[in-house]
């Protein structure tokens, strides 16, 4: 399996490929299309941040990430956030989840950030790459979700 990570400004042609990947997993609804698309859209600010990655396998679009300033969550002193990871169903349990976190891990040591956060309430697998669960964080939804933290 031939796999590649690219951030979509290298693939901005390819929008309608990897939009999908972002949005139809993480949104709740029609009311979050023009978020998500405008959060997509503007990545080349004055900040080195956001930035969005995504998998490829042989041309085709199988997985996704996001480095992020703030995860939608009350933990707003923290950053940088790994996000959006998601992997194509038939495209689970080949290792693309692992290359897209180490990625994420390796473009945050460039970016010279001493520090990684996410957010999850999936337990054991964020843990095998050194992240620490540091607490809890809500979300304006109501929500709560255990944060992570990995030492860069």
């Amino acid at each position: 399996m031939n796999l590649t990570i690219h951030s979509i400004d290298s693939i901005r042609h390819r929008k309608d490929e990897y939009f999908p990947l972002f949005y139809d997993e993480w949104t709740i609804g029609e009311q979050d299309l023009a978020f998500h698309e405008e959060l997509l859209t503007y990545t080349n600010g004055l900040l080195v941040l956001p930035r969005f990655y995504v998998a490829q396998v042989d041309g085709k679009l199988v997985g996704c990430y996001a480095l992020l300033l703030n995860d939608i969550n009350s933990r707003q002193d923290l950053f940088p956030w790994f996000a959006y990871l998601y992997v194509m169903p038939e495209y689970r349990g080949k290792g693309v989840a692992s290359k897209l976190i180490q990625h994420g891990i390796e473009t945050a040591k460039q970016l010279q950030f001493d520090a990684l956060y996410l957010e999850t309430n999936i337990e054991g697998m964020y843990e095998k790459y050194g992240y620490v669960s540091i607490g809890s964080a809500s979300d304006p939804f109501g929500g709560k979700a255990k944060i992570y933290k990995k030492l860069l």
